[in-house]
């Protein structure tokens, strides 16, 4: 979740009153079970925002808030599954192999593909088979989560 707001100072000047705009954000913040919404956090995230452009001296008032947007956002944190077509713009880099397969173990195909690479059609995962067991995959749960990752580096 994050906070965007859009505010108007103004200040006395010897020509009159002068308008200036203001924009102001917060840092994105996770909202779960676990982590709770924080609004102290959030007004005094905005509140400093505010007093720092206020220090520099200016001399401007806050009139009013045009515009307050909440962003909410659905978060999925960085996890492994099965088979996801490369862009277009990495596929004609040739800067990536992706292997092509319809299981959850994309991790050992990766590593597989990056140790055993053939000369062609490096995507197939048909070039990886033979080589399955020679790695220890034991106690490694697919999809692999990220925390995971070290099990198999051990």
């Amino acid at each position: 979740m994050q906070v965007h707001a859009d505010v108007i100072f103004s200040r006395e000047t010897s020509e009159g009153v002068s308008h200036v705009p203001g924009y102001f954000h917060t840092t994105p913040q996770i909202v779960s079970e676990g982590h709770y919404l924080d609004l102290e956090s959030i007004l005094l995230n905005l509140n400093v925002q505010v007093d720092t452009f206020n220090s520099r001296g200016s001399g401007y008032i806050l009139e009013g808030v045009t515009r307050f947007v909440l962003s909410v956002c659905r978060y999925r944190p960085l996890h492994g599954s099965s088979y996801i077509k490369t862009p277009h713009f990495l596929i004609v880099k040739r800067c990536i192999v992706n292997v092509v397969n319809k299981d959850q173990m994309c991790f050992k195909w990766a590593v597989l593909s990056a140790l055993h690479e053939p000369d062609v059609n490096k995507e197939r995962v048909s070039h990886y088979l033979k080589y399955g067991d020679s790695l220890n995959f034991e106690n490694i749960q697919f999809p692999v989560k990220v925390k995971d990752i070290s099990k198999f580096e051990n």
